[in-house]
């Protein structure tokens, strides 16, 4: 199966889970393009185009987002898998963040008596 239907088919599964994505992705500040992305979690989609291009777009890329390479070798499944994982993965983080500030909140509430 071609790159682009494996995209395909994973712009089908956020569709069908309500996920928000953007379609060919270009943030003008740092100059990330991406095939696909889900703005809100910070995590961009790449179909590979050679290993050093490749390895060129993580190092831009790693610090802003969460990288997912679509690659030629990779099953439907096993993309949609990796998709998957990683919004869980970033699903938990912000809830751990959020968790963090209500807790601190509720600390300086506690101290101050407001």
């Amino acid at each position: 199966m071609k790159n682009e239907q494996k995209l395909k088919k994973l712009r089908q599964f956020l569709a069908k889970n309500n996920v928000r994505y953007c379609e060919n992705f270009y943030n003008s500040r740092y100059g990330i393009v991406a095939d696909l992305a889900v703005p809100s979690l910070y995590i961009v989609v790449n179909v590979t185009k050679g290993k050093d291009e490749d390895d060129m777009y993580f190092q831009q890329v790693k610090y802003l987002y969460r990288p997912l390479f679509i690659r030629d070798e990779d099953t439907v499944d096993f993309v949609i898998e990796k998709m998957t994982n990683l919004l869980v993965e970033t699903m938990n983080r912000s809830q751990k963040a959020y968790v963090k500030r209500l807790k601190r909140k509720v600390m300086n509430e506690r101290r101050t008596g407001v």
